[in-house]
Formats: C-alpha cells, sequence, structure tokens
C-alpha cells in the first residue's frame, strides 16, 4: 500500500529541503493521480483548466458561442467599411437580435450559398470607360516556342474562385492560360502545357497534340483544374498550377467533345458531343459515371449551375434539362424555323436562354415547354456575305443575375437584362448595352463572378466549322471592362 504525503507534511519537508512549494494547482494536478496510477472517469465531465467544479461547454453553448462571435465579427468589419467613427453608428455587443443590415447580411449569404439569390444589376452596367481590349497570342520566341492561337479561339473560362485568370483554347489545340489583371499570358503555365503536349505527341499516345483541334475549356471552381476536350473525343484534365497532365479520358465521348462544364461547387464534370450523348465524370475519383442519351443529332454546348440539373443542346433543334439524379429529362422544342440550337447557359436553377442559327434568343423556364419570350434579330442579319455572321454562336450569363451577354459574327457582343416575371412579353429581354467593334466571331463568352470583366474568344472562323473567313479579324482573346453603378444590390 502507498503512503499518500498530507499537504503540511509536504510543505513543510519541502522547506525543510529548501524547494520551491508548489501552487494549490500543481497540487490538485498531482493529487488527479489515483493509488492505482490510472486517472479517474468522474474528471471527464471538468474542463481542463477550469474551476472546480466547472463543467464542459456543450454543443448548444458553443454553437451560441460562436455565432454570436461571428456576428460581433461582421459588426466590425461594416463599421471598419463605414469608416469606423461615423456618427450614428449604435454599437452591438453580441447580446440579443442583431441590427436588421447585419440580419439581411446573414440572409442573402444564406441564399447565395444554396444559389436562390437574385441580383438585378443589368441596368446598371455599362462598358467601363477603359475601353476593350483584344490580346494577341503570339509565339514565345523567334523559334515559335510555347503555345499560342496560331487559328480561331473556340473556348474561355474564368474561375470562380479567382477571377483574375482566364484559360481559352483554340484550333490549332493550343491551352493558354491569361493574367486578366496585367492583362497578359501566363507564360509559365502556357509553356509547361506545350512541353507536355509534345512529349506525349513524340511517343505517339498523346490525345492533346497541336494538331488536335480543341472546341471547349472549363476550369474547377477552386482554379486548380482545367479540362479540355476537341476533335479526338478526348477529355484532357490538366493541373493549373504546373500545367502538368493529370488524366486522360479517351474512350468516352466517340465524336467532337463539343462542350464542358462543371456542377459549381463540386467536382462532377459534365461533357457533350456530337456522338449525341451527355457523359458524366467524377475528377474526385478521376473515373466515369454515366451517359445520358436523348438528342438523336449532334449535342452542341452544355450548361449546370448548383444543383445535378444539365441543360444540353444540339442541331435537332432541342433543348434538354436532364434532372440527374431523378434519372429523368425534360424536353424543349424550338420554333419550326428556329435551325439548329447552338448555345445555352442558365440564367438561374430555373430559367435558361438558348441562341439559335436563326438569329433568335429564347428565354425559357423549366414549368414550361414553349419559350417565355424570343427575340428575333438579336444581331445585326448579314445583308450580304455568309449568313452564319448572324447566329447566336455563344451565349454566357453572370450566374444568379438578370444579365446575359450574346456573340455572333456581325461584330458586336449584346447585353441584355432577362426577368421572366415582367407581365409584358416584350420586356421579359430587353437589349441594354452594345460592345462595338469585335471584329470576327465571337465563338465563346464568360464573365467573372462580380460581372466587372467580360472575356471573349474571338476568331476568324466559326467555332465548329469554316463556313466563313473573316480577314479583317485577328485571332485573340477579347477583355472588355464593365461598370456596375449604383452597386450591385437586388
Amino acid at each position: 500500500m502507498v503512503r499518500v504525503r498530507k499537504r503540511k507534511d509536504r510543505d513543510a519537508f519541502a522547506a525543510e529541503e529548501g524547494e520551491e512549494v508548489t501552487s494549490e494547482s500543481e497540487d490538485a494536478e498531482s493529487e488527479e493521480v489515483s493509488l492505482g496510477g490510472s486517472s479517474t472517469d468522474e474528471d471527464e465531465g471538468v474542463e481542463s483548466g477550469g474551476g472546480k467544479g466547472s463543467r464542459r461547454e456543450t454543443p448548444e453553448q458553443k454553437r451560441l458561442r460562436l455565432a454570436k462571435a461571428y456576428l460581433k465579427s461582421m459588426e466590425i468589419q461594416k463599421e471598419a467599411e463605414q469608416g469606423g467613427e461615423e456618427d450614428g453608428v449604435e454599437e452591438w455587443d453580441g447580446e440579443g437580435p442583431a441590427p436588421v443590415d447585419i440580419s439581411e447580411r446573414l440572409k442573402v449569404e444564406a441564399l447565395a450559398q444554396r444559389g436562390h439569390y437574385q441580383r438585378h444589376i443589368a441596368d446598371k452596367v455599362v462598358p467601363s470607360g477603359e475601353g476593350c481590349r483584344r490580346l494577341i497570342c503570339r509565339p514565345m520566341s523567334r523559334s515559335g516556342g510555347g503555345a499560342f492561337h496560331r487559328k480561331s479561339l473556340t473556348g474561355v473560362c474564368v474561375p470562380s474562385a479567382d477571377d483574375t485568370k482566364c484559360y481559352s483554347v483554340s484550333k490549332c489545340g493550343a491551352l493558354v492560360g491569361w493574367d486578366l489583371t496585367e492583362l497578359r499570358r501566363n507564360n509559365a503555365f502556357t509553356a509547361r502545357v506545350r512541353d507536355c503536349q509534345r512529349a506525349d505527341s513524340s511517343g505517339g499516345t498523346s490525345t492533346a497534340t497541336s494538331g488536335e483541334s480543341l472546341y471547349s475549356v472549363c476550369c474547377s471552381d477552386d482554379g486548380r483544374l482545367v479540362v479540355t476536350g476537341g476533335h479526338s473525343g478526348a477529355i484532357t484534365v490538366w493541373d493549373s498550377r504546373s500545367g502538368d497532365r493529370v488524366k486522360v479520358f479517351d474512350k468516352g465521348h466517340k465524336s467532337e467533345v463539343t462542350g464542358l462544364t462543371f456542377q459549381t461547387g463540386t467536382m462532377q464534370l459534365f461533357s457533350c458531343s456530337r456522338d449525341r450523348t451527355v457523359k458524366i465524370w467524377s475528377l474526385d475519383d478521376m473515373a466515369y459515371v454515366d451517359t445520358l442519351f436523348g438528342h438523336v443529332q449532334g449535342c452542341m454546348q452544355l450548361d449546370c449551375l448548383r444543383k445535378e440539373r444539365v441543360i444540353s443542346v444540339g442541331e435537332d433543334r432541342t433543348c434538354r434539362l436532364w434532372k440527374v439524379q431523378d434519372e429523368t429529362q425534360l424536353l424543349f422544342k424550338g420554333t419550326p424555323n428556329s435551325g439548329n440550337i447552338d448555345s445555352c447557359c442558365f440564367v438561374n436553377g430555373t430559367t435558361f436562354v438558348t441562341g439559335s442559327q436563326d438569329n433568335s434568343l429564347s428565354l425559357w423556364s423549366m414549368f414550361k415547354k414553349r419559350p417565355n419570350y424570343t427575340l428575333h434579330g438579336a444581331h445585326e442579319a448579314a445583308a450580304m456575305g455568309n449568313p452564319c455572321k448572324s447566329w447566336i454562336h455563344s451565349l454566357a450569363a453572370c450566374p444568379n443575375t438578370d444579365l446575359v451577354a450574346s456573340g455572333s459574327g456581325d461584330g458586336h457582343i449584346n447585353l441584355y437584362k432577362v426577368n421572366p416575371e415582367e407581365q409584358v412579353a416584350g420586356d421579359r429581354v430587353q437589349r441594354v448595352c452594345t460592345i462595338p467593334r469585335v471584329e470576327g466571331y465571337v465563338n465563346s463568352l464568360a464573365f467573372n463572378g462580380d460581372a466587372t470583366v467580360l472575356v471573349a474568344g474571338v476568331g476568324q472562323e466559326p467555332r465548329m466549322g469554316r463556313w466563313d473567313r473573316n480577314k479583317n479579324s485577328r485571332n485573340g482573346l477579347f477583355v472588355q471592362r464593365l461598370k456596375v453603378d449604383g452597386g450591385d444590390d437586388a
């Protein structure tokens, strides 16, 4: 049996030996050891470092404490934005109901996170006074080193997490990274991708060589992965930081890959092709998931937002909305004279826009089989020359806003305000602005996250063919700064 000294005996013994007397907390810790040398179960409810009898914080108390701290930080941030010393700013101590402005901000953040918050900014958007810039991608050296666009650009994309970057592809097979802040090419990424392509093609196993036309590009929300697809039907995944090729899906589509998009907030990839299918891929597992059948002719473009719903359009003059989770599809037919539908984009979770070869732009709701409204003559018709100049080759929408952009071959980019709730049908799609002097075919469009930059991939030829060639145009990236007057509050 082990004998334990009492406190007074220990203190007296320590004083005689000239040692320092321990504090009560240290004594308490030493007395927590039982005679058997193991800790007791009764002390599990006592918080470490706390006083005698104090209990651990319950999950409810922790959530309440963190919520108060978060609201307090928002109040501090608001005061900092307003200057911190303005009169009439009421301080909040984290107790009681939060101020109205903070409650509204929390509500907006919650709705935006679920993709239900709609911002009305189309009436406030105007082209910036800085004007537009066309970035021409030239060889990095006299010997022609590095990737550059020798032919028409066919696709552009902007990462939602880092809207200072942009990626473009072209018919010559080049994938080029851009810096939108300095308006120049990201040489490090571009050179690395080109080196990888050359090394693969020399071995005879490459599916992304410089001779293959690339028709589509997209990037993950965090900007870490860039995905390209083209003439061979293969889908190539690139690491945007190093330029390394991560994965090649070369046994999926049997024809050209015409469209690529990510589901917002996930690593689930959707692709469409002229083989009439839409395929699903998981880039978390780098694996094929499923194939969606329905189109009777080639599928030309697709888009997806936060929900597992995909819209696709094709040469069969139809638009299909795929409910992946339910394994069902909704069929939307264009007008008899609409021609092929070449482009589409989601406005929000239930509303989308399509562009046709008859120069018409249609606004759709997933709850109706026919368009809510069709704007005929969206672009200037080609009085003389090739009719493909008036086709709507590209569409882009700033997600969860009422702002939509369309591109054709008439030398202009149009911006529209869309509102399916308007009682007057003609007010549901209104042109609010036109960006002139865009010589060439606008084959792809993309907004950054806050609609302050519009990027367009412009070429001398249409995206999917060589029906016409505009010799007055130059292949390059078109960047237009936008200004939102009066803020972007809904």
